[in-house]
């Protein structure tokens, strides 16, 4: 949630783009939309190693997971019997 200086600013943002005409607001979302893709495409490369290694790691403790589950169910059927 924005506080203070952000919060005024974000009002004083929504307050300019009620004021614009349906071009005028087509044209700065699409603007708006060139610039993410563009700096998408500047960090592509770092975005998909982040998010290789989050991969990763979500494999790592799923694996870890499977594994004392099994014990875990190992031990449980040992005592039921």
């Amino acid at each position: 949630m924005p506080n203070g200086y952000d919060l005024i600013n974000e009002m004083n943002f929504r307050e300019s783009i009620k004021r614009m005409a349906d071009r005028e607001l087509s044209e700065f979302t699409a603007l708006r939309v060139y610039e993410t893709c563009i700096i998408v495409q500047n960090h592509e490369k770092k975005i998909t190693t982040l998010q290789n290694r989050d991969r990763r790691w979500a494999g790592i403790g799923a694996g870890i997971g499977a594994v004392f589950a099994g014990v875990f169910y190992a031990i449980l059927s040992l005592f039921k019997g």
